[in-house]
């Protein structure tokens, strides 16, 4: 992720249009050694840098969604793009 609060909007956008209820996870942001924690209820969405990445941990973006039965899983990654 280069930009975290672009992100953050995206994120926004798609649980409005999806209808999704809860996501949490983490993003790896580029130039930063601490990964940053993502939750969001609804449309509250909460960001903080936890801790540094482990050496053996893959730096990536993983989230977790929550929601209605039927979710478009697939339109969901295209739109974070993840």
């Amino acid at each position: 992720i280069d930009n975290p609060k672009e992100f953050c909007k995206s994120v926004s956008e798609v649980i409005n249009k999806h209808d999704i209820l809860r996501l949490k996870g983490f993003m790896a942001v580029n130039g930063k050694p601490l990964r940053m924690t993502i939750q969001a209820v609804g449309p509250r969405i909460e960001t903080y840098f936890d801790r540094v990445f482990k050496s053996a941990e893959n730096r990536e973006t993983k989230l977790v969604v929550i929601g209605e039965k039927g979710m478009k899983q697939g339109s969901i990654k295209k739109a974070l793009k993840i």
